[in-house]
C-alpha cells in the first residue's frame, strides 16, 4: 500500500517532522521509495498540468476553488484477504476537452499512478465556471473514478519486461557484425526520427508501410553520399505501435481502429525496424533511442528490448532503452531533446531546461523534438526551439474525423556539424 499523494502533501505542508520516518513506518516501505514515489508524482502532475491542491488559490491568495465547492472523498472497498479490491474517488478537476477524454489524465488528477491502477468506471459532469481571482473562467468537473490495481493477469509493466529480458537467449537470425566498419571521429552526426509509425493503423497496410521505410532508406542512402557522418542517432519518438493491449486499446484504455491482431502487429514492428537498423548500420555506427507513447507504452518499450537483444553482439548498434520519457544529448555544440509530445507544450522549454541544466549550459543551441501530432511546426522560444515532427503513417478514422488530413506525410532528419549547429533539414516524402 501507498499513501496518498494529497496525504504527504499535507503532512508537509502542516509540518509533521520527520513525515518519511513516519511514512515509512505506516506503510512498511523505505523511506527513499516513498520519497522517490512522491518527486515521480509531483513531475506527473506538473506535466499533466493538474493543478495540485496547495496551488489552486486564487489570485488574492485564498482558499482553494475546489475546497470551496466540493470536499474530494475516497472509499475503499476490499477482498476477503485484505486486499484493496476498489477505491471510488470524486473531487472537482480542472480540465479541458481533451483532457476529460484521457484516463491517464484523469487517474493522475485523482491521485493514482497510472502504471499501478486501471479504470473500471468514470463519470465527468459540468460544475460550473468560476472566476479566478476575477481575470478569467476555468471549466472544472465533477468527477467520480473507480479503480481497481493492476494485476499481473491484466497489466504488463516495463519492470516486467526487463526481468524477461534479463534471462532471453535470442536465436542468431542474422550475421552480426564483429567490429565497427566505420568509427571516425570526425563528421557530421545525422538525427533520423521516426515519429509516430502507427504500425497497425487501419488506415494504412503492412505493405504499404513497409513500402513506405524502403522509400524512407533510399532516400537517406542517396542523400549520405554528400557528407561524411560518423554517427546515426535513430530516435523512436513514441507510438511505433498502434495500440499496446489485446484488446486493441491503447495504454490509457482507448479503443482504437485496426484489421490487425496484437500478434500481427508486433511482429511486423520488429521484423520492421530489424531490417531498417540492419541496413542503417552498414552506413555508420547507429545509437537507436526510444521514448515512450501515449499509445504503445509497454508494447513500444518491448519491442525496443527485442531490438536490443537482437543487436547485442553488433558494435556497430548501441541502445538507450531507458525508462525516461525524455531523453537528451549533445552533439558538438548542441543539445538536442525528445519527447513524444503528449503533454503541455508551454512546458517544453523549462523542461529541457532544468532536466538537461549541466548539458543546456555547456551548449550553444538548443531544441526539443517532439511528435504526437503528426504534422510539422518550429516554434523558437528563444533560447529553446520546439520542433514537431511530421508521421510517415496515413491519417486513421480518428484523425479523418477530426479534419487533421492537411499534414504533409513523411520521416524528418537533421545533419548536426559539432561547431556550427544544424546543417541540414531533410524531408523525405512519401505517397
Amino acid at each position: 500500500m501507498h499513501p496518498t499523494f494529497e496525504e504527504v502533501l499535507k503532512m508537509k505542508e502542516d509540518g509533521v517532522p520527520n513525515v518519511w520516518v513516519v511514512l515509512a513506518e505506516k506503510y512498511g516501505k523505505s523511506k527513499d521509495a516513498l520519497r522517490s514515489w512522491f518527486n515521480r508524482e509531483r513531475q506527473k502532475r506538473d506535466a499533466y498540468g493538474v493543478l495540485l491542491d496547495s496551488e489552486t488559490e486564487d489570485d488574492d491568495g485564498g482558499t482553494p476553488v475546489a475546497d470551496k465547492q466540493f470536499e474530494a472523498e475516497k472509499q475503499t472497498s476490499f477482498d476477503d484477504d485484505g486486499n484493496v479490491k476498489s477505491i471510488t474517488s470524486k473531487r472537482l478537476i480542472e480540465m479541458n476537452d481533451e483532457q476529460e477524454k484521457d484516463p491517464r489524465f484523469v487517474l493522475v488528477a485523482h491521485g493514482f499512478d497510472p502504471d499501478e491502477w486501471t479504470v473500471v468506471s468514470l463519470i465527468n459532469n459540468f460544475w460550473q465556471g468560476l472566476q479566478k481571482g476575477g481575470k478569467e473562467t476555468t471549466t472544472l468537473y465533477q468527477s467520480k473514478l473507480s479503480v481497481k490495481p493492476k494485476s499481473e493477469a491484466n497489466a504488463l509493466t516495463l519492470n516486467d519486461i526487463d526481468k524477461y529480458f534479463e534471462l532471453y537467449q535470442p536465436q542468431q537470425t542474422a550475421v552480426q557484425s564483429p567490429t565497427v566498419i566505420h568509427n571516425k571521429k570526425d563528421g557530421y552526426t545525422l538525427e533520423i526520427n521516426l515519429a509516430d509509425v502507427h504500425i497497425g493503423n487501419d488506415a494504412i497496410t503492412f505493405e504499404q508501410l513497409r513500402s513506405r521505410m524502403n522509400v524512407l532508406l533510399s532516400d537517406i542512402k542517396l542523400r549520405f553520399r554528400k557528407y561524411d557522418f560518423k554517427k546515426i542517432i535513430l530516435v523512436q519518438i513514441g507510438d511505433l505501435l498502434h495500440f499496446d493491449t489485446f484488446e486493441k486499446m491503447t495504454t490509457s484504455g482507448t479503443k482504437v481502429g485496426t484489421k490487425s491482431t496484437f500478434y500481427e502487429m508486433f511482429d511486423e514492428g520488429a521484423r520492421l525496424l530489424t531490417w531498417f537498423i540492419e541496413e542503417l548500420q552498414t552506413l555508420c555506427p547507429v545509437e537507436f533511442l526510444s521514448v515512450n507513447g501515449n499509445h504503445d507504452r509497454v508494447s513500444g518499450y518491448a519491442i525496443t528490448k527485442v531490438l536490443e537483444a537482437h543487436f547485442k553482439d553488433n558494435l556497430n548498434v548501441t541502445f538507450d532503452a531507458s525508462h525516461k520519457n525524455r531523453k537528451y544529448r549533445v552533439i558538438g555544440n548542441t543539445l538536442v531533446g525528445w519527447q513524444h509530445g503528449d503533454m503541455n507544450y508551454k512546458n517544453l522549454k523549462n523542461i529541457l531546461q532544468t532536466e538537461a541544466r549541466v548539458e543546456y549550459g555547456n551548449t550553444k543551441y538548443a531544441e526539443m523534438h517532439v511528435g504526437h501530432l503528426h504534422h510539422e511546426m518550429t516554434k523558437d522560444e528563444g533560447s529553446v526551439i520546439i520542433r514537431l515532427l511530421s508521421s510517415i503513417t496515413m491519417p486513421d478514422d480518428w484523425h479523418k474525423r477530426m479534419g487533421y488530413v492537411g499534414a504533409r506525410q513523411g520521416v524528418m532528419s537533421f545533419v548536426w556539424d559539432d561547431d556550427t549547429g544544424l546543417k541540414e533539414v531533410w524531408y523525405s516524402g512519401v505517397i
